[in-house]
């Protein structure tokens, strides 16, 4: 994306996924994928240019975030960031005051994904603001979270924001008035459930 202050600015997903046939470790994933499933990458990065040759990089290793996550394992026990199984498709949007807010997939141990936000700061080089749950999937009638949202995109018409993502290979699609939510989901058209 463009930055207010005229930077590109790029987020990727730090996620090693030809690190055993490349002869960089020894097993599949970074880490136990029995207690963490695939991918189990720690963090995102971060890039930004004013030329697109000469770059900064950021890791964001979100693992040694201290603040409450929000989730937890089978036992209901608190899950601290260490424990998150994964963080990818960081998508960025500019609020109405010149901040960038990021968006991204997360996955806590082998447990369902979510969205989360983040606001960055100007230089693009760190977390301004704790990460928050922006959409989960639409709870069953047991109150039970038995789906996978994932890989968001927001764009904003009018007064409405529109959140597009995918629930599980099926596009969705929720709506705000506010940029953080909540969303609302839009029922779909084509009988899909």
């Amino acid at each position: 994306m463009r930055a207010t202050d005229g930077a590109f600015c790029v987020a990727m997903t730090d996620l090693h996924v030809f690190g055993q046939r490349d002869g960089v470790r020894t097993t599949e994933w970074e880490r136990d994928g029995k207690k963490y499933d695939w991918g189990n990458n720690r963090g995102l990065v971060l890039l930004r240019s004013f030329n697109l040759i000469h770059w900064t990089r950021t890791n964001l290793d979100l693992t040694a975030l201290t603040c409450p996550t929000g989730e937890v394992d089978a036992e209901g026990n608190p899950l601290p960031w260490s424990e998150m199984g994964c963080a990818w498709a960081p998508e960025m949007i500019t609020t109405e005051d010149g901040r960038i807010m990021m968006h991204f997939t997360t996955r806590f141990q082998r447990g369902r994904n979510h969205i989360r936000y983040v606001y960055i700061s100007d230089d693009f080089s760190r977390m301004t603001s704790e990460p928050h749950v922006l959409l989960k999937a639409p709870a069953d009638d047991q109150g039970r979270i038995t789906k996978n949202i994932i890989d968001s995109d927001i764009t904003k018409t009018g007064d409405t924001y529109h959140l597009f993502c995918t629930e599980m290979g099926h596009p969705r699609h929720a709506v705000s008035k506010s940029l953080t939510g909540p969303y609302t989901f839009v029922p779909f058209n084509d009988g899909v459930p």
